[in-house]
């Protein structure tokens, strides 16, 4: 779960975030995010800039959405 909430923040930001920015944006324990970040960075969710963190190049809004940690109605759903 942590993980789609750092890289929805981070896609949905205008400019690069830093860590520090992750941890005041995002209601869990820095030591989460930062775990969370370095999973992001394997997966090639997301990638390290000099300004901060920004989404991979070739990062789109259907792979967040695919991302996105499913309800008990939508596994529950017959759709």
């Amino acid at each position: 779960m942590g993980q789609f909430e750092i890289v929805e923040t981070i896609f949905n930001s205008e400019s690069p975030l830093k860590k520090e920015e992750l941890v005041t944006s995002i209601d869990l324990h820095s030591s989460s995010i930062e775990a969370d970040i370095k999973n992001c960075l394997q997966k090639g969710y997301i990638e390290k800039t000099e300004r901060g963190y920004v989404v991979a190049k070739d990062f789109d809004e259907r792979k967040l959405e695919s991302m996105r940690p499913k309800t008990i109605d939508d596994l529950t759903s017959d759709e």
